[in-house]
């Protein structure tokens, strides 16, 4: 796994979602290679997490997924531990045989390794690009698939607009009929009290006639 550039050799992945992606630990040397913010300081045992580093470890690094870059290339992961093991089986046979006859010189040496080098990382930026490459379909693909759910969801919005307008226009029409309703009901009950008091004056002009009736028949 590749940290910040740095490959890994040593690490853990959380499963616990509370904490961080994962973690390491690093000696001093190489905590310069890493962001500061996730440093835990002189909480680390055991030995350095770098690729190729063999030193005591004083800290602990925390980091998360977005700043790490998997290795998901086989030929990638292969060619990098091929080549490691080349140059550690390159030292150890200088080691063995410091006066050998036949060894090249060291310039011959040098440019071999030069040569060795560049190759290598002319391969590293050939599994980058195609690494690139994927991840950008990758992106590709999400983008798509937000822009069908931004549709589906725009659609959504509209049919509820719609259903609001409509239930708007409902009850603006509601509210239409009963003012329409009250205002005829007010209507008829103004007609009743006028009827009423229509009827009102009638019984008391017929009541007033009576006792004019009966009062002349008692004169007489």
């Amino acid at each position: 796994m590749r940290l910040h550039g740095v490959v890994l050799d040593d690490y853990e992945i959380n499963t616990d979602k509370d904490l961080s992606y994962g973690w390491t630990q690093i000696c001093p040397l190489c905590e310069s290679k890493f962001p500061q913010r996730g440093i835990d300081r002189y909480s680390g045992h055991g030995i350095c997490g770098v690729k190729n580093c063999e030193n005591n470890a004083l800290h602990y690094l925390d980091f998360n997924k977005d700043e790490v870059k998997e290795m998901n290339s086989n030929i990638e992961r292969n060619f990098i531990e091929s080549f490691y093991s080349f140059l550690d089986a390159h030292a150890e046979c200088n080691l063995a045989n410091p006066t050998h006859q036949e060894e090249p010189s060291i310039e011959i040496q040098t440019e071999e390794l030069k040569e060795r080098l560049d190759n290598a990382e002319s391969k590293l930026e050939d599994v980058e690009s195609l690494t690139d490459d994927h991840e950008s379909r990758l992106d590709t693909l999400e983008m798509q698939d937000l822009e069908e759910r931004l549709g589906h969801l725009e659609e959504s919005l509209e049919h509820l607009t719609k259903d609001v307008d409509f239930k708007r226009e409902i009850r603006s029409l509601l509210e239409e009929s009963l003012e329409e309703s009250l205002e005829n009901l007010t209507k008829d009950m103004d007609f009743k009290r006028e009827i009423q008091s229509v009827v009102n004056e009638s019984l008391r002009a017929i009541s007033a006639r009576g006792q004019i009736k009966i009062y002349i028949s008692s004169e007489d």
